[in-house]
């Protein structure tokens, strides 16, 4: 991978919302990464100026934008490779926006069911 076919692969989902030729996973890292500082911005900016917190993470901050990022980037790759969520600029931004409260819900969920208590992934003995 060079960094020529990354940006026409980039530049190519940007302009067309189509699936990529290649790189597919790296493309919607950057582009969630990128939606999600957009948005920590834009609520910086809200939060700065209208005193309304919409994100929940006061104080805003360098350190607390690389951690929403990450989170929204590690959440997206996690549903992208899972093929849980379609691969489109609507699903990662929507991600990017509230990959906090959907991780809640993946978590809340995979605690309120068996999953959590799986011992081991070999199958069960029938009986």
């Amino acid at each position: 991978m060079n960094f020529y076919s990354f940006w026409n692969n980039f530049t190519h989902f940007i302009s067309t919302n189509q699936v990529p030729p290649g790189d597919k996973l790296l493309v919607s890292a950057v582009t969630v990464y990128f939606l999600s500082v957009a948005i920590f911005i834009l609520a910086w900016i809200i939060n700065y100026l209208r005193n309304l917190d919409i994100l929940i993470l006061k104080p805003y901050g360098i350190y607390k934008c690389f951690l929403w990022a990450l989170g929204a980037v590690l959440l997206n790759t996690v549903l992208v490779a899972g093929k849980i969520i379609n691969y489109n600029i609507i699903s990662f931004l929507v991600v990017a926006m509230v990959w906090d409260t959907i991780y809640q819900k993946i978590y809340k969920q995979a605690a309120n069911s068996n999953i959590g208590k799986i011992d081991s992934l070999e199958p069960r003995p029938e009986t």
